[in-house]
């Protein structure tokens, strides 16, 4: 759910996915900063179990993405990789919510878009943006349980503070840069940043002066911002109904052997069922195909075990083994002869 709370001292977060994925569309970006740095993109895609044409809503583990750029920095022996990358990677908007943030009118209109929109690029990291009446902070903070690497961690702020630096004709001024991670202030830091850089600082934050937000972003463009945010929401609209299913799919088979009804799943799931319907509907399925997937899927499991097609039946609330004969001839169209 996005959840944007205004007022001069109110905070705007986004609520991604629990799972910890970066998109295939940010890494194929990435992929190209890697390739202007001199790497091997298709390497470097082909270590992530993608390629070249992977939908950019497809999301690959995070500290799967982790551990490559930390093999790529240290085959460098670039100790602060993240930054690097930032640098390589300013002179153009990064992925689908690059575009969007900076094609916005002002530096405030692309933080709050960053902030809904950021499940586009990763589901593990939440953005917030705080508005104090002396000064805004913008944070990144991991979803619950989730570990992020610090090269993307910096990378994220170095990227943003140089992009912002040069949206505006050099007018933004950064106040400081917090860190949770462990590090030291090299002369990098120091250049990308322009201000006190500090680490163990227990957040991930940038912290700048209220007036930031009001300067105006010299390549706005109104009409193509507000198209490409409307990519991106449906995108995002896309991931959530995939986890809403996965969810479903879930539960059924948890209760499998029970007789369960769509109603008693929602209650269970916290959807109402128009809303669940709705969605698989929009996806081409029902309910009962979700449920009788589930069940093949048992039965196949449980002869496969060496159980007898009568204890399956009864386990599954048929009353006779006959019945799931035709019912498993129905999902496969292939008869199983019962074994007793």
């Amino acid at each position: 759910m996005v959840s944007v709370a205004g007022g001069r001292r109110g905070k705007a977060q986004l609520h991604g996915e629990r799972a910890a994925g970066v998109s295939a569309g940010f890494l194929h970006a990435l992929a190209g900063v890697l390739r202007r740095m001199g790497e091997d993109a298709t390497a470097f895609l082909a270590a992530l179990g993608l390629t070249a044409d992977a939908p950019d809503d497809t999301y690959v583990d995070g500290a799967r993405v982790d551990a490559v750029l930390e093999r790529i920095a240290a085959r460098r022996a670039d100790r602060v990789f993240g930054l690097s990358l930032a640098r390589a990677a300013a002179p153009r908007p990064l992925g689908l919510l690059g575009h969007v943030m900076w094609l916005s009118e002002t530096l405030g209109e692309a933080l709050e878009r960053a902030v809904q929109l950021s499940t586009v690029t990763s589901q593990r990291m939440l953005v917030e943006l705080e508005r104090r009446r002396h000064e805004v902070v913008v944070r990144q903070r991991a979803a619950d349980g989730v570990h992020r690497g610090v090269i993307l961690t910096e990378f994220t702020f170095a990227a943003f503070v140089l992009r912002a630096r040069a949206a505006t004709d050099g007018r933004f001024q950064l106040g400081c840069a917090q860190f949770r991670h462990a590090g030291r202030t090299s002369a990098s830091h120091h250049e990308i940043f322009g201000a006190p850089v500090l680490f163990d600082a227990g957040r991930d934050a940038l912290v700048f002066s209220p007036r930031m937000l009001t300067l105006p972003l010299a390549n706005a463009d109104r009409h193509t911002a507000s198209e490409l945010h409307s990519l991106a929401q449906g995108r995002i609209a896309q991931v959530r109904g995939d986890g809403v299913l996965a969810r479903l799919e879930a539960a059924i088979r948890r209760r499998v052997a029970g007789r369960v009804t769509l109603s008693e799943l929602c209650e269970e799931l916290g959807h109402s069922e128009r809303t669940l319907r709705r969605e698989l509907q929009r996806r081409g399925t029902s309910f009962r195909a979700l449920r009788d997937r589930a069940r093949l899927r048992y039965v196949e499991a449980a002869l496969a075990r060496g159980r007898p097609m009568k204890a399956i039946a009864a386990e599954l609330g048929f009353a006779e083994p006959s019945v799931l004969s035709r019912a498993y001839k129905r999902w496969t169209g292939a008869a199983r002869h019962a074994r007793r």
